[in-house]
């Protein structure tokens, strides 16, 4: 008798101490599908490139949560949990249902938030990370010429197109509007 072994979970990536687990992978592609309402036997490809992405992301997302941890950036529970609630209510709503979204992550939504609450925290400590970075950018007009010439052969040439419309209601006063 054979006995096939299924692994559980394990781990797709470390960043420095932290980990980066294929189930957290495979929870934000199952979402992801979801959400791009992809068919899993049509959309093999797609689904591949898409896991690709997500671990590139989650990976790209430990880097910038470790960076944020040293500048100190923190986020309180009361946020996590109304993104979480958003991300909750847009499923339901998208899926039609609370136990037709459930069906379609594969689990009940009380262990998708128990499960996806750390994701979405991380989520937004480096989203308010990054906002900090790009408030500290500068750019004036002479540094984006600068970068339009050197680089005019990889930015594609759009055609100069205008779509302008008009509604002119002539407005005239009442009297009491002239008396005044």
């Amino acid at each position: 008798k054979k006995q096939h072994l299924q692994s559980i979970d394990g781990v797709a990536a470390l960043v420095g101490d932290r980990v980066v687990l294929k189930s957290d992978i495979n929870q934000t592609l199952a979402m992801a599908v979801f959400q791009q309402r992809l068919n899993p036997q049509e959309d093999t490809e797609k689904i591949e490139r898409l896991r690709s992405e997500i671990t590139n992301t989650l990976v790209s997302r430990k880097v910038l949560l470790a960076m944020a941890e040293l500048d100190s950036v923190e986020v309180t529970d009361k946020e996590v949990d109304r993104a979480l609630d958003q991300q909750v209510d847009n499923m339901v709503a998208q899926a039609g249902g609370e136990d037709a979204a459930e069906k379609a992550i594969g689990q009940s939504l009380r262990t998708f938030r128990r499960e996806y609450w750390y994701e979405i925290k991380d989520m937004l400590i480096t989203q308010k990370y990054q906002q900090q970075l790009i408030s500290k950018v500068r750019v004036n007009n002479k540094e984006v010429r600068t970068f339009f010439k050197s680089n005019k052969d990889k930015i594609e040439n759009f055609p100069n197109l205008m779509k302008v419309r008009h509604i002119l209601f002539k407005i005239k006063p009442g009297e009491t509007q002239i008396n005044k």
